[in-house]
């Protein structure tokens, strides 16, 4: 919980530079740049207390009704998202402020999550007579894919789908280029392209 509370409290500062017109230019893209690196730096080291948490709290049986929900309404959510891009970074609001809005949306809903993390209180962990170190449980790891089918499934799954998200950078390019030929002209006319394409590959 420590660990991403100063990567996501960061968000407020491109959120203000933003907000207030993007001056001086170069401080703002540090801003953004930073406070991204530092989001996600931050969440990495948080997602496995997270998933330990989620094993502590969450019963066997309820753990697919749970990740089934968070997936479907992530999606629908999502969808939602990519709409009100469309519109804040569109021609409707002045650039660059529709960005700080989108971080200062960004920031809150964190907010609320972090807050309902918060109030979690993590079971004491069973005592364990036997104890890994670091070096071992690196070693471990060729068995652990060998004896657990599901376990060597999951991570064959989740090294595909990042490499599928490899690109996602080159498509937010062709979207903000020939999608927007298809969407109106004018100056927003690219993020409009950036909003339709971000909603379309959430469905």
């Amino acid at each position: 919980f420590r660990a991403v509370v100063p990567g996501r409290l960061l968000l407020l500062w491109p959120a203000l530079m933003l907000l207030l017109g993007g001056q001086p230019r170069a401080l703002t893209v540090a801003a953004v740049l930073i406070a991204y690196l530092a989001f996600w730096v931050s969440e990495g080291f948080s997602i496995v207390p997270w998933v330990d948490m989620v094993g502590k709290t969450i019963p066997p049986a309820r753990r697919g009704f749970l990740f089934a929900v968070m997936h479907i309404l992530g999606g629908l959510l999502g969808i939602s998202a990519g709409v009100l891009v469309r519109h804040l970074t569109g021609a409707a609001t002045d650039f660059p402020r529709g960005y700080g809005i989108l971080f200062a949306l960004s920031l809150a809903i964190i907010t609320i999550s972090t807050s309902a993390l918060a109030t979690l209180r993590e079971p004491p962990s069973p005592p364990h007579e036997e104890r890994y170190t670091t070096r071992a449980l690196i070693l471990d790891i060729p068995n652990l894919l060998r004896t657990h089918r599901q376990y060597r499934l999951l991570i064959v799954l989740q090294g595909l789908l990042g490499f599928a998200l490899l690109p996602a950078p080159l498509y937010i390019l062709f979207a903000s280029d020939w999608l927007a030929r298809f969407a109106e002209t004018g100056p927003g006319a690219q993020s409009l392209g950036v909003g339709t394409f971000l909603a379309v590959q959430t469905a």
